[in-house]
């Protein structure tokens, strides 16, 4: 799950440092905030750290694995599918390299 994290944050900002420390903080600062408030706890739930204690412990039941799957479909899916989007409209030429930023192999010819 954190790779897919990783990945989708790492398409949608250009600094992978900042996509990396992003991948951490950004779930974990999530999850710490709806546990604090009382009114969005239930929401703590469709946070990665939630579901995957569930996941270790070894007490998977139907609600647990519908959980998971909704936090794969948030976190990994939609992550991935808005960084790809991302991606595509910022190489709106076609080449892939220059929207990663590096040189295309036509124009190093």
């Amino acid at each position: 799950m954190a790779q897919l994290v990783g990945t989708g944050l790492g398409l949608l900002m250009r600094h992978p440092a900042i996509a990396f420390v992003a991948s951490i903080v950004l779930p974990l600062g999530l999850w710490l905030l709806l546990g604090a408030i009382d009114v969005l706890r239930p929401a703590q739930a469709l946070t990665p750290y939630s579901s995957v204690r569930h996941l270790l412990s070894g007490q998977m039941n139907a609600l647990s694995w519908v959980q998971w799957l909704a936090v794969l479909l948030i976190w990994g899916v939609s992550l991935n599918a808005l960084g790809a989007a991302q991606l595509r409209k910022r190489n709106h030429d076609g080449d892939p390299a220059s929207a990663l930023g590096e040189q295309s192999p036509s124009l190093s010819q």
